[in-house]
């Protein structure tokens, strides 16, 4: 099995952590312990603990299945019609 070493930039990193740090403050502002959040997610405690430090190892999947459990659908969507050719380029840099 060949395993591709993730390459990532300083400014994607950023945009994790802090995409990390917001999930965890709504998740606590919700009341919710990391475990609620994995069993919601269907993934362990250590996958909510690695998304909310903003690690690039976690799918990304995760952090939107994450924004939209706690609600954040709405701003999504806004942010996906607000301006798609951005989002797409996002997405690219992320997956190719």
């Amino acid at each position: 099995m060949n395993i591709k070493k993730l390459s990532v930039s300083e400014r994607e990193t950023i945009l994790l952590q802090n995409l990390g740090a917001n999930i965890k403050i709504d998740r606590m502002r919700g009341e919710l312990s990391a475990d609620d959040l994995g069993k919601a997610l269907k993934v362990g405690r250590q996958a909510v603990w690695l998304m909310e430090e903003g690690s690039a190892s976690v799918d990304i999947h995760l952090y939107f299945k994450a924004l939209f459990f706690l609600g954040f659908e709405k701003d999504f969507i806004r942010y996906l019609l607000w301006d798609e050719r951005k989002f797409l380029r996002i997405l690219k840099e992320f997956y190719w």
